[in-house]
C-alpha cells in the first residue's frame, strides 16, 4: 500500500501527464498535471472516453493509434489538440504503449507532454521570418545572410538576379564563390574585419555572375542574431550606372583637359607672335 502512495507521488509531481486508458478507450488514471493542463475534476475523467476530449479533426489519428496499442504494438508518437475545460486549446505531443496482465493487453498507458508553448513561440518565429523574407524581397539591394564562416544561408531576389544563380544554387554555396579569383585577397580580408567588428564593407568590390561577367559593387554587412545564431548581413549595391558615369566623367574630365590644353598652347602661341610683331 505504501510502495503504491509512493508511485502515485511521483507520477503527481511530474511535469508530463500519465494517463491510462482500459481496452474501451475510457480513463481509468489520470496524474495531476493532466488534471491541472485540462481542467477537468478528476471524478468527471472517469467517466470520459479518449476522443471525449481529443478535438474532431484528431479523431481519426487517435483511433488508429489506439487500435495499434491495442494489438500489441507501440504507438507511433504523435501530437493532438484538445480543449480545456475553460476553453483554451492545448496542443500535446503524446507517446503510448499497451498495458499486460497476465499476458494480455488489458489497456494503454500514455505520456503526454504540453508542448503549447512551444509551437506558439514556433509560430511567431515563423511569422517573424515571413514578415523578414518580405522586407527582404522588397529591398532594392541584393542581400545576403551568411554564417560566420561564410556559407550562404538565405538570400533575396535581388541577389538571384545580381548573381544571376537561383536561390537553391546560392544557399549551396560559399561567398568566396561570388568573387573574381584576382579580389579574393580583399574580399578574404573584408569578411574578417566584419566577423571581428560586427560591420564593416567593400567599396568598389567587383562580383562574379554565374555568367562569368563581373559587375562592380558597394559592400555593407552587418552581423546580427537571427534564429538564435549570429549571422552576417550583407547588401550588395550594382554600382554598375555609377562606375559608368563616373568613367564617362573621367574621360570627358581628359578629354576637356586636353581641349583645354591645346587652346592654351594655342594662346601662347598668338601672345609670342604679337610680341615678336
Amino acid at each position: 500500500m505504501k510502495s503504491q502512495e509512493k508511485y502515485l507521488t511521483i507520477l503527481n509531481n511530474i511535469s508530463d501527464g500519465v494517463y491510462v486508458l482500459n481496452t474501451d478507450g475510457y480513463f481509468t488514471f489520470v496524474n495531476q498535471a493532466i488534471i491541472d493542463g485540462s481542467g477537468i475534476p478528476s471524478e468527471k475523467f472517469y467517466t470520459l472516453h479518449y476522443l471525449d476530449i481529443v478535438d474532431p479533426e484528431y479523431h481519426d489519428q487517435a483511433k488508429r493509434n489506439f487500435q495499434r496499442v491495442m494489438k500489441g504494438e507501440e504507438g507511433i508518437p504523435y501530437e493532438l489538440r484538445y480543449t480545456s475545460f475553460n476553453g483554451q486549446i492545448r496542443i500535446v505531443e503524446v507517446h503510448s504503449k499497451p498495458i499486460y496482465d497476465q499476458g494480455k493487453i488489458n489497456g494503454l498507458q500514455g505520456i503526454s507532454r504540453d508542448i503549447t508553448e512551444r509551437r506558439r513561440a514556433e509560430e511567431v518565429l515563423r511569422r517573424s521570418e515571413e514578415k523578414y523574407r518580405t522586407v527582404l524581397n522588397n529591398a532594392s539591394d541584393a542581400i545576403v545572410l551568411g554564417d560566420e564562416q561564410g556559407n550562404l544561408l538565405e538570400v533575396n531576389r535581388k541577389a538571384e538576379g545580381l548573381f544571376g544563380y537561383p536561390r537553391e544554387e546560392l544557399l549551396r554555396m560559399h561567398y568566396t564563390e561570388l568573387h573574381p579569383t584576382i579580389e579574393l585577397e580583399t574580399t578574404v580580408a573584408a569578411h574578417r574585419d566584419i566577423v571581428t567588428h560586427g560591420k564593416g564593407g567593400l567599396q568598389k568590390g567587383v562580383v562574379l555572375r554565374k555568367d562569368g561577367t563581373v559587375v562592380p559593387v558597394d559592400i555593407t554587412a552587418t552581423a546580427i542574431e537571427y534564429n538564435g545564431m549570429r549571422i552576417l548581413q550583407a547588401s550588395f549595391r550594382d554600382i554598375s550606372d555609377h562606375k559608368q558615369t563616373e568613367d564617362t566623367l573621367e574621360r570627358l574630365i581628359r578629354e576637356r583637359t586636353v581641349e583645354l590644353s591645346e587652346k592654351n598652347k594655342q594662346l601662347v602661341e598668338e601672345i609670342t607672335e604679337r610680341k615678336q610683331m
